[in-house]
């Protein structure tokens, strides 16, 4: 089983709260319907880049990168709000935290899936049988 490359995970967690951070902290300001369904959209689509930019160059374990990378995010914006909701007052559900985690992580993983996908990375494995960090991809036995 592959380690997590800090630095991966790192690079993934910055993109996703940077792109899901602005978005979700305009979703919570925004007060008509349709502008909260679609800043709800860009939320997700922070955490898939995140999970595609940890994911990149990590052949073995892109997915378990970027489910990485998007736990972290959500877990410091979420971090961010609790404190913001136990400072105002307001109830919190432990449910929701817990649902934002998975479902952060479900899309983070699926962007690092998607990394994998790139045809810049399946053309290195096909031409060396190895993927970059020296070790054997499945196909090449």
């Amino acid at each position: 089983m592959r380690q997590l490359r800090p630095r991966s995970v790192f690079a993934g967690a910055v993109y996703a709260l940077v792109i899901s951070g602005v978005a979700g902290i305009a979703q919570a300001n925004v007060a008509g319907g349709a502008w909260r369904g679609g800043l709800f959209v860009v939320v997700l689509f922070g955490f898939f880049f995140g999970g595609f930019v940890a994911g990149r160059g990590n052949f073995g374990s892109a997915a378990r990168h970027g489910a990485a990378a998007a736990g972290v995010a959500v877990a410091v914006f979420q971090g961010l709000a609790l404190l913001r909701r136990l400072f105002v007052g307001q109830d919190i559900s432990l449910v929701a935290l817990v649902y934002n985690v998975l479902f952060a992580a479900v899309c983070g993983a699926l962007g690092g899936l998607l990394a994998t996908r790139s045809p810049g990375a399946d053309a290195i494995r096909r031409v060396s049988g190895r993927d970059p960090e020296g070790g054997k991809t499945p196909a090449s036995g």
